[in-house]
């Protein structure tokens, strides 16, 4: 586990970390079924998204954006569970699913609009970059790497050896 990572762990929980993209379609069909997996271990689990925007999605940085702006109000589940769904990404669909969600708007405009907001996508981006990306989704789950929407048995293998401690 790279160092930038195991930085976000924490003593006697199960970590996972995962470098996702909004507009990514294998990340997109990993949310779902990785956000199940983890409520199988109900308090046991410390979980982080970093934001890995691709260049080749053009929505992807907006999106990244209105994450980390709705995380700061401690809303940044259920914006992922909205910016993973939508087929719109647009600042404007963005701002809109925030309003839907109770946020702050002149709050969340002032973070989006952040120049601060673009530091934090980059230092969470270059943390995967710095370790070797391969591709995304990236999660590391305890120990394990698992790069890609892989099937749900490699992550309950890997959720299973680090909850026993392995790795």
């Amino acid at each position: 586990v790279p160092p930038g990572v195991l930085a976000l762990y924490q003593p006697g929980k199960i970590n996972v970390v995962e470098f996702a993209d909004y507009e990514c379609p294998f990340c997109r069909l990993l949310h779902g079924r990785l956000k199940s997996l983890v409520a199988e271990y109900p308090g046991k689990v410390h979980f982080v998204r970093l934001n890995m925007p691709l260049q080749s999605h053009p929505s992807a940085r907006d999106a990244a954006r209105a994450g980390v702006c709705a995380e700061l109000q401690h809303k940044g589940e259920e914006m992922a569970d909205r910016l993973f769904a939508s087929e719109d990404l647009s600042p404007q669909a963005n701002r809109e699913t925030a309003r839907e969600l109770g946020l702050d708007l002149a709050a969340f405009d002032r973070c989006v609009a952040s120049p601060e907001t673009d530091r934090t996508i980059d230092a969470q981006s270059k943390i995967l970059r710095d370790s070797g990306f391969q591709g995304l989704p990236t999660t590391y789950v305890g120990g394990t790497l698992i790069v890609g929407a892989q099937a749900e048995e490699v992550f309950r293998d890997a959720l299973a050896r680090a909850e026993r401690g392995e790795g």
